[in-house]
């Protein structure tokens, strides 16, 4: 039986948790989860083992999804504020959002409100993911 998107997430977010979990503290647990989540590409290589361990293939859809979920994770800490794609919709756009989020941060590309729809403008690095919205 293969791995389902949601097996891989889990796995990915498990790895990413499991430094944070040994900690007795509540908010220094927090704090350290956090951290882990800013860090989080560094635990692609733990959480590919945490796979093969269940008895589970690593196969190429298995690696890209924990590459896309790790991403997704980092993207989620770093960005100051995360909004629902439902907020960015053309529609919810043209209902006056377009004055709120001008430029958003969505699946890895800045993208920038242009009157009828969203113009990809570049890849989006570190400091764009720090400064704009993040769309989940």
């Amino acid at each position: 039986m293969a791995l389902t998107d949601r097996d891989i997430a889990a796995f990915a977010e498990a790895a990413v948790a499991f430094d944070s979990l040994g900690c007795d503290d509540e908010k220094r647990r927090e704090r350290l989860l956090e951290e882990c989540q800013k860090a989080v590409l560094a635990y692609y290589s733990r959480a590919q083992q945490d796979v093969r361990d269940s008895g589970f293939r690593v196969t190429r859809r298995v690696r890209d999804g924990l590459w896309r979920e790790l991403q997704k994770i980092q993207n989620t800490a770093l960005a100051p504020l995360t909004i629902p794609a439902s907020e960015v919709s053309n529609s919810a756009m043209a209902a006056g959002n377009k004055a709120k989020h001008p430029i958003i941060v969505q699946d890895g590309q800045v993208k920038e409100w242009a009157a009828t729809g969203w113009v990809t403008v570049r890849p989006a690095t570190l400091d764009d993911m720090r400064t704009y919205p993040f769309v989940v």
